[in-house]
């Protein structure tokens, strides 16, 4: 009877699916298209930018991006430590280190400026065993299907990457390195649907997000 009631009260409209499930559990059912996943690969500076241009690899420089700024996923960390701090109450905010690919790949405003934040698994101060250029970009074909997957906010995923000179192996890109930037500019890598631009061409479909709980901690 229950289940009859809430039948003719939803075909007359007088109840909205959201009423019965606040949680959206029912989009869980539907099908969602692909994931695209973009993909901003950067050189280190113009010294790196020219020795890639001589391979006929293309890049900006982290500083030809202005004025957005490009940061480690260390620096996003400290930003969230603030989230819940509060003296009066005690409270001492996240403690947590580590963020996800899924918080590094959003594009953020803060205080009246743009950042975006590269991958903590691709921090080579901090995971070594991604010195291998070959694991390196498994690595990274892991890390764009699972984006792909696991996607759910508004607006695409945007994976900025940076290339130094400490990748390079005898002054030039290793061969792993290059087949995975052909792969990204053909469309697809191991089944996952990726673009490779720029930041600027992004800008329309990417997802922002501004962490309000900053205030105006400097």
């Amino acid at each position: 009877m229950l289940h009859q009631a809430l039948q003719t009260e939803l075909q007359d409209d007088f109840l909205a699916p959201a009423e019965l499930d606040p949680m959206n559990r029912r989009l869980c059912f539907t099908r969602k298209p692909d994931v695209v996943v973009q993909v901003v690969v950067l050189a280190e500076d113009t010294t790196l930018q020219m020795q890639l241009a001589d391979q006929g690899i293309m890049l900006q420089t982290c500083q030809q991006i202005s004025p957005i700024e490009v940061k480690p996923a260390q620096m996003l960390s400290h930003l969230y430590s603030f989230l819940g701090r509060s003296k009066r109450l005690g409270l001492s905010g996240r403690k947590n280190p580590d963020v996800g690919i899924l918080t590094t790949s959003k594009i953020y405003r803060i205080q009246n400026k743009t950042f975006v934040f590269t991958p903590q698994s691709f921090d080579r101060s901090t995971n070594y065993i991604d010195t291998d250029p070959s694991l390196a970009m498994s690595t990274l074909a892991y890390s764009l299907n699972y984006l792909s997957t696991s996607w759910m906010a508004l607006g695409r995923p945007t994976l900025t990457l940076i290339l130094n000179s400490s990748m390079l192996e005898e002054g030039r890109v290793p061969p792993p390195i290059v087949n995975t930037l052909k792969k990204l500019s053909g469309g697809y890598i191991n089944g996952t649907r990726v673009i490779l631009g720029t930041h600027e061409q992004f800008k329309p479909t990417s997802c922002f997000s501004e962490l309000a709980f900053l205030g105006n901690i400097e």
